[in-house]
């Protein structure tokens, strides 16, 4: 399995995945966030970067928001193949917020987080 989990934050979980020898193949990772099972989620959105350097046809990317799961200051974040358990390269992580034990904070870094997402979702593509 190619993969990596490129950036982890209160706000995103972010990377890719995919077999080598299925690179056309349907892959999805399973997130845990202290030890806990949160998501199942499909690595299948296109990245341009991802097929320019030769990852099959680009679609093995995946994006969480896992603001809503992070339950103390310090989190421990690993993101698995959900069909083999393999961790993703750099798959395991530590988050670190204040969010999870200041509710107010939490709930203005909410709205921001799901502005964020929108602002993202209407960018065009990277070359």
């Amino acid at each position: 399995m190619l993969s990596h989990l490129e950036h982890a934050d209160e706000f995103l979980l972010q990377g890719w995945a995919l077999h080598e020898d299925q690179p056309e193949g349907a892959v999805s990772v399973d997130i845990h966030i202290n030890s806990r099972f949160i998501a199942r989620v499909p690595a299948a959105t296109f990245r341009g970067d991802l097929k320019q350097h030769g990852y099959g046809s680009g679609y093995h990317a995946f994006f969480f928001n896992p603001l809503d799961y992070l339950t103390a200051r310090s989190n421990s974040i690993q993101v698995v193949e959900a069909s083999s358990g393999q961790l993703l390269a750099d798959g395991a992580r530590t988050v670190e917020t204040e969010l999870a034990t200041n509710r107010d904070s939490y709930r203005r870094a909410r709205v921001r987080s799901q502005l964020r997402w929108l602002n993202a979702a209407a960018a065009p593509a990277p070359p």
